[in-house]
């Protein structure tokens, strides 16, 4: 990275890690977060065809989403039905495994649906389930769910670099009450309003936000205004796009003075640190037939 001239990073939750913990110089870096059509119109539900159920998403070639769905399968789904007998979860995802499909069970209402035809499904479901325990970056499945007008349940994890609780990023000091409440729940976190819960650590705090922003109606109305207003601040083509454009801008129009002050840089770019350059010379001569000087 000292080696480059400007860095993209995909939340603020990096951009913070980055700045914070390692020093590095701040302008030398550009948040590149996801580029959503925020002023589209997109399905949602009517009085007509209201939601119900759960839902979950993901691909089940990232290690993160199997390990997810692995957990809300054994330890918390089957509590979430013993409190809400009529609920069902539908779980969607591409490159199903036997692992995943041996978990489809009708009769306890968990149903592996496989690879959905459209993220339009999203609208029809009440609560998105995110019980990710590991992981990083922006994830894709909560703004996809906000977009649809979905609230989340997720852990600290799932909220890093989401403007949730996580990772030390937009969230609240240990013991810290906001509004009244533990910051990651009541649809807070760090005194701002989330698009769903994002405080559980564990799999008895995940059931009981999940059944709460269920059943409670005022809760789920605020999560859902607060998603959608989170993607647009900080998701959003309008807001993004211009913004990364500018980066790269200064970053070319500003080089020379950019490389000045990363020290660290320049040493990394002095003649006795460049050997991956060397190196590739004299593989570029040895393949011309040429050979290196002695």
């Amino acid at each position: 990275m000292h080696r480059c001239d400007l860095t993209l990073l995909c939340s603020e939750a990096e951009l913070s890690l980055l700045t914070r913990c390692y020093a590095f110089p701040p302008h030398k870096l550009a948040l590149a977060s996801f580029f959503y059509d925020t002023d589209a119109t997109y399905p949602s539900s009517t009085a007509s065809s209201p939601r119900h159920h759960f839902t979950t998403v993901g691909t089940f070639r990232h290690a993160p989403n199997v390990d997810a769905v692995s957990w809300l399968a054994t330890h918390i789904w089957p509590a979430i039905r013993a409190q809400l007998p009529m609920a069902e979860c539908h779980v969607y995802g591409s490159y199903t495994t036997a692992a995943i499909s041996s978990l489809n069970d009708p009769s306890s209402g968990f149903l592996i649906r496989g690879h959905a035809p459209s993220l339009h499904v999203l609208a029809s479901y009440r609560v998105l389930l995110a019980p990710l325990r590991f992981g990083a970056g922006i994830k894709g499945k909560i703004l996809d769910s906000w977009l649809y007008g979905t609230p989340v349940v997720t852990t600290p994890i799932g909220g890093e670099g989401m403007g949730g609780r996580g990772g030390g990023e937009g969230g609240k000091a240990e013991g810290e009450e906001v509004n009244g409440e533990a910051g990651g729940v009541g649809g807070w976190s760090g005194g701002q309003q989330w698009g769903g819960l994002c405080g559980a650590e564990d799999a008895e705090s995940f059931v009981a936000d999940a059944v709460r922003l269920y059943c409670d109606q005022q809760l789920w109305a605020t999560c859902q205004s607060a998603g959608r207003a989170i993607l647009h601040q900080q998701f959003g083509m309008p807001r993004n796009g211009p913004a990364l454009l500018a980066s790269l801008a200064a970053a070319k129009s500003n080089m020379g003075d950019h490389r000045l002050r990363d020290y660290t840089a320049a040493i990394l770019w002095h003649d006795s640190n460049r050997a991956t350059e060397y190196f590739s010379r004299w593989i570029e001569l040895k393949e011309r037939g040429g050979r290196p000087p002695l």
